[in-house]
This record gives C-alpha cells, sequence and structure tokens, in this order.
C-alpha cells in the first residue's frame, strides 16, 4: 500500500498545543496570501469544508508574521 499523496499545494501541516502550523506554497503574491488569512472578511470566503460558511462575527484574528521555522 502506497502513502496517501497530500493535498495540492500542502507540503506540510503539523498541530500541538501552541497552535497549528500549515505550509504550503501558493503561485500567488505573498501579501495576497497572507491577507487571505489574516482579514476576517477573505478568510470566511475559503475556509472550511466546500459549501460551508462562517459568519463574521464569529471570526476573531489575532495572526502575525513570524520567520519560517520559528514558533512563539
Amino acid at each position: 500500500m502506497s502513502d496517501p499523496t497530500p493535498p495540492e499545494g500542502v507540503t506540510s501541516a503539523s498541530s500541538d498545543a501552541e497552535g497549528i502550523v500549515i505550509v504550503r506554497v501558493f503561485d500567488a503574491p505573498r501579501e495576497l496570501v497572507f491577507k487571505a488569512w489574516t482579514e476576517p472578511e477573505r478568510f470566511a470566503t475559503w475556509f472550511g469544508e466546500h459549501g460551508s460558511s462562517i459568519p463574521l462575527e464569529n471570526i476573531s484574528m489575532g495572526a502575525r508574521p513570524v520567520a519560517l521555522g520559528a514558533r512563539s
């Protein structure tokens, strides 16, 4: 049996008590990707299962950039 193939663009993902780390490669400007993860209006349009929706009043953001490989 072969290993399952990760979803396209996913290079690694992990989680622990301190949070979730997802590393993906996108063919997009980094500023746009950062906005998609940190602006509630953009985040709500793509996060979750296909067809799901997230009410903006349920989104709370506290994201900040960190150096690749660093965790705080």
